[in-house]
């Protein structure tokens, strides 16, 4: 039985009336309480999946539902960075042939010391 079912079953509450008394009431000592042993009992068992002690597959379900903000997947922006060259496209022939010549003439030239 999970921690937080058989603490519920304890107080003779539901989980979700227990999560929804935290949402209500963040702030009470309770409720941080609470959110303190949640996350000791998630840390536990992310720690015994590591091990191999648990199942893992089980301790990810668990993990994801224990109301931790945890998930399997990211909202991730993209968005195109403007690099040095970027503005290049836009050159005439004669200005990118001027640039590539100031960029050969900029590298030092290496002694041959044979």
């Amino acid at each position: 039985m999970k921690p937080a079912a058989h603490l519920c079953a304890v107080l003779n509450v539901s989980r979700q009336w227990l999560y929804d008394y935290c949402a209500r009431n963040p702030r009470s000592d309770t409720a941080q309480y609470l959110d303190t042993l949640r996350h000791a009992w998630a840390a536990i068992r992310q720690q015994l999946a590591e091990l191999r002690l648990t199942s893992e597959a089980v301790s990810i379900f668990m993990l994801k539902n224990a109301k931790l903000g945890l998930t399997d997947k990211a909202e991730v922006e993209i968005s195109q960075n403007r690099g040095p060259f970027d503005d290049w496209e836009r050159l005439t022939p004669e200005e990118l042939e001027k640039k590539y010549a100031d960029i050969l003439a900029s590298i030092p030239e290496e002694d041959d010391e044979e």
